[in-house]
């Protein structure tokens, strides 16, 4: 496979978890790295730790916003669209506007990365989105992160044939120890990371690192786009 040296990689959601992984990742094998988070703090506090990569303040559910990074950024090899929104409460209870978030942040922001990202990936490269377990199996009170993962689950092989030759694929990690995880469980997250990590085949949570490998791997071999690729520890056998 194409080896991700000298390439420029861009990553909405790279000042934290499993983007800030990625972009930690790629740096260490040579690629020129530009993060994008909604906020300041997170991006200076990302750039501390990374060093040399750029970074530019954009939120996805912001076409305008988006448009602006794009200009901004210019040219690209690799985009990794890492932003979303944690879950929302049972559907009887959370107000409409917690689902429409999720599904401002996933759909319509991976919508606006491909909108106005895709256009500027140089060659054959790539576009990856990451969806998540909800939109596969039941976590309750997680039905607004199910519909917004599903939704870009049949999105991105629709982006896949409309961008060609840039490939599009998607993520599909399973339980991964990220500060997102923490929001989602709250009070209740060590005793819920147990009970998981028991049940799982592999006997425990997956981390970010892990997930950055696979999101390398993705956007290096050339020959695959369309495609869904699970990384869950055995979480859908059971």
């Amino acid at each position: 496979m194409k080896s991700i040296e000298g390439s420029r990689i861009v990553i909405p959601g790279g000042s934290a978890g499993i983007g800030f992984a990625t972009a930690k990742l790629a740096k260490e094998r040579g690629a020129e790295v530009v993060i994008a988070s909604r906020t300041s703090e997170r991006l200076a506090a990302a750039s501390d730790q990374l060093g040399g990569v750029e970074t530019h303040e954009c939120s996805i559910s912001d076409e305008a916003s988006v448009q602006a990074l794009f200009e901004a950024v210019g040219e690209c090899d690799h985009i990794f669209i890492c932003a979303a929104q944690p879950g929302v409460g049972p559907i009887l209870e959370a107000p409409r506007e917690a689902f429409e978030i999720n599904m401002e942040t996933r759909y319509w922001g991976h919508y606006n990365v491909c909108k106005h990202g895709g256009p500027r990936v140089r060659g054959n490269g790539s576009i990856t989105f990451m969806s998540g377990l909800a939109a596969h199996t039941m976590f309750p009170g997680a039905a607004g992160p199910a519909a917004s993962q599903g939704a870009i689950e049949r999105l991105a092989p629709y982006m896949a044939v409309e961008l060609s030759p840039v490939r599009v694929n998607t993520l599909l990690p399973g339980v991964i120890e990220t500060g997102a995880l923490a929001e989602f469980f709250g009070d209740d997250l060590e005793s819920a990371v147990a009970g998981i990590a028991e049940a799982l085949p592999v006997g425990r949570i997956g981390q970010p690192s892990e997930v950055a490998e696979l999101a390398l791997f993705v956007m290096a071999c050339e020959f695959m786009t369309g495609s869904t690729i699970l990384m869950d520890g055995g979480q859908l056998l059971l």
